[in-house]
């Protein structure tokens, strides 16, 4: 019983550090038009917002999988590329933007779903800021293709998200903000973004939680002892 209680306690201690993927972020009612991502030098790059309630605690994000919905000719195949790009102290991305994750994709139709990461594993974890746009934690995720016409579809709600994006251009480094031109183009300039993942328990709050559990366990056990250790000296001698 003692072993059962230490394998049981393990298990409630790793299902605390390693929970299943949750919805993160969702920007997927699309709107219609899409924004060219078919360039070596330019990354198109949106905001993501993370409403706090998923992340009441505000600590760091473990990213299981990115979704984004592309537009392409059928038939044709290519390069995708995630990049996650710091943010500065104004809410703006700023520096320079780290690869996350590249896959290949074919065209079976005009328009279509690309996931970077599995689900299960971590593909990165990131420290969202939370003091930029009151109620949301932000960070920017960036996309690029090789395949030639290929697009970022655009995208609003029912997540909220900022009404612009922006380009980087690798070679020098510069930011271009991005806005809607107007009718008959929706008024945000944002992209179809899903992301699922789990916040990550701090440290300490992983020890304490094991070492309560562990004296659960350990009273339990001195408990049963005591409890022998009275019966065994009630019992008359024949």
């Amino acid at each position: 019983m003692k072993n059962l209680k230490i394998v049981i306690l393990t298990g409630i201690i790793l299902s605390a550090s390693t929970a299943l993927s949750d919805t993160i972020y969702n920007n997927t009612t699309l709107t219609g038009p899409a924004v060219s991502i078919a360039s070596n030098e330019i990354i198109i790059l949106d905001d993501v917002l993370v409403p706090s309630s998923r992340d009441p605690s505000q600590v760091p994000i473990s990213i299981k999988s990115i979704t984004v919905a592309v537009s392409g000719a059928v038939g044709q195949s290519g390069q995708f590329s995630i990049y996650l790009f710091p943010v500065n102290s104004n809410g703006v991305p700023d520096g320079t933007p780290v690869l996350i994750n590249t896959t290949f994709a074919t065209f079976t139709a005009p328009s279509q779903l690309v996931t970077f990461g599995s689900g299960a594993s971590t593909l990165f974890r990131v420290n969202p800021n939370f003091t930029a746009k009151p109620g949301f934690g932000l960070f920017y995720l960036g996309l690029v293709s090789s395949s030639f016409g290929a697009g970022w579809q655009w995208a609003n709600g029912p997540d909220m998200n900022l009404p612009t994006a922006y380009s980087y251009q690798i070679s020098s480094g510069n930011f271009v903000l991005l806005k809607s031109p107007g009718p008959p183009f929706p008024p945000n300039f944002s992209t179809y973004i899903s992301i699922a993942g789990t916040t990550v328990p701090e440290p300490s709050t992983l020890f304490l939680f094991g070492t309560g559990a562990a004296f659960m366990v350990a009273r339990g056990y001195r408990g049963r002892r005591r409890i022998a250790n009275r019966t065994t000296c009630s019992v008359a001698p024949n």
